[in-house]
């Protein structure tokens, strides 16, 4: 994580004591991202000095400073506890208490060069965020992968070498990425490959990854609606009457999988789901044909 130095203190070094107006949104949730996952790791409360100098790289700060810093960045954050004894904790099941009907989601669909995301790169992301049942914000960006794209993949998304050759890197999107992204539940079609592949890029330009936590639609299609001859996007759209703009883009099948995501919430609304972690474990059964 050492790659990472450089840009957690220069978050630091606009701090403010009176606050951190000069703090950019994507820092602040990338450093509330580094605590989550220091505080996970630990599974128990942890002192303030410990997460300065291990996710805030504050080498020599006292705790009085550190316990400053962490108040303005983690003010008002209902995931965390401060105890009296200047250590800090997680809220009991941070994730899967948040309700349905107050978080944000956001839906987000890559394509890719490839399959393997430590080997290849994103060409295009598209994102849709979702909020009490709407969608109420979008993202959409080609990406210069900066490699070579295949004959095979141009084939499936229609997506090549000219298209992206003026499009920016990923690492000129990140910040706006991360502003998009803030600390909503994560949802794709396949959520873990969507999320490895925009890791995977973050790691090699930030040396950081994503702590949100995620919400996949082939899963949770799979509980919601059992029967289907199979989970693809196409397949499960079908079922819900959705359309499909632009299979295969990034754009087309995102906002496709946040209309079936909006779907699938109004499924298990109505059968008294109403958190995060409720979405997760619910699986329909007979006795829920029974209501």
């Amino acid at each position: 994580m050492t790659s990472a130095k450089p840009f957690l203190s220069s978050t630091l070094l606009c701090y403010n004591p009176s606050g951190m107006a000069q703090t950019k949104l994507s820092e602040t949730a990338w450093l509330k991202q580094q605590i989550v996952k220091l505080l996970k790791a630990y599974n128990r409360p942890v002192p303030i000095e410990k997460i300065g100098r291990e996710a805030l790289y504050l080498t020599n700060a006292d705790n009085v400073l550190i316990g400053a810093i962490l108040q303005d960045l983690l003010a008002g954050d209902a995931r965390f506890i401060f105890r009296s004894d200047n250590t800090l904790e997680l809220a009991p099941d941070t994730d899967d208490s948040r309700l349905l009907s107050e978080a944000a989601f956001v839906v987000i669909d890559v394509e890719t060069t490839g399959g393997h995301a430590y080997r290849d790169r994103i060409t295009e992301i598209g994102a849709y965020r979702v909020y009490r049942g709407q969608i109420v914000n979008e993202f959409n960006t080609l990406i210069n992968p900066g490699v070579p794209i295949p004959y095979w993949i141009t084939a499936l998304t229609g997506i090549d070498d000219r298209m992206v050759a003026g499009a920016p890197r990923f690492s000129q999107v990140a910040d706006a990425l991360l502003d998009f992204i803030g600390d909503s539940i994560f949802v794709a079609h396949n959520a873990p490959f969507d999320k490895r592949f925009i890791n995977a890029e973050l790691e090699r330009d930030r040396g950081v990854c994503l702590g949100n936590a995620n919400l996949c639609t082939v899963s949770l299609s799979r509980r919601v609606v059992p029967g289907l001859d199979n989970y693809r996007l196409h397949t499960v759209a079908d079922y819900f009457n959705i359309v499909i703009d632009g299979r295969h883009r990034a754009g087309g099948d995102a906002l496709a999988t946040a209309r079936v995501f909006i779907r699938l919430l109004e499924r298990i609304s109505f059968y008294g789901v109403s958190t995060v972690g409720g979405a997760r474990r619910f699986r329909l059964t007979q006795s829920h044909n029974l209501i």
